[in-house]
């Protein structure tokens, strides 16, 4: 196995480690929080969102820098300096695969808050005040945005281990 491939490989577990609990753990606890009658997340489990959030961002950081240099030191160095073109070729496909399953995904999510509950209606015109183009923003906005963001999180995690996971299979297969 190369030295890049390793890389991936590593990059590969610590993504679906980091985020893949982290994304569970949010996905699973939204509906046993549950919103209150009036809309509003309990701002204790949107705290603790967020400090998670920002925990597992430092823990993906910290692990990234500790595997890659486990690898470079566990690697010969002619084998770390040696890149063939096998290796660049497979990362930009990989890579441009996974950005286009990234758009898609964005595309996609981005419909989808659109068309939560009649978001146009609700955001132009409320019955307390009928008016068009008056924007009044309110706990639902803020829930709304909240769950876009982790649904959209979700796609980058997403495409990120696609990206990997093509990366090393073409390097697998040899293209």
């Amino acid at each position: 196995m190369s030295f890049r491939e390793k890389l991936v490989w590593g990059q590969l577990v610590a993504t679906l480690a980091i985020w893949g609990a982290y994304l569970f753990w949010v996905m699973t606890a939204w509906p046993a929080e549950g919103m209150w009658s009036d809309g509003i997340w309990p701002s204790g489990f949107v705290h603790e969102t967020l400090t998670t959030f920002i925990l597992c961002l430092f823990l993906s950081i910290l692990v990234s820098v500790v595997l890659a240099l486990a690898t470079a030191l566990l690697t010969p160095r002619a084998e770390r300096l040696a890149r063939d073109e096998r290796e660049r070729a497979a990362r930009h496909r990989a890579g441009a695969w996974a950005f286009h399953l990234l758009w898609l995904w964005v595309v996609l999510e981005t419909g989808r808050i659109a068309g939560l509950g009649g978001f146009f209606e609700s955001i132009f015109r409320t019955a307390s005040s009928p008016a068009p183009n008056q924007v009044l923003p309110g706990p639902w906005m803020a829930n709304m945005v909240w769950d876009g963001a982790h649904w959209l999180l979700l796609a980058l995690v997403g495409a990120s281990i696609f990206r990997a996971g093509a990366e090393l299979v073409l390097l697998r297969r040899g293209r």
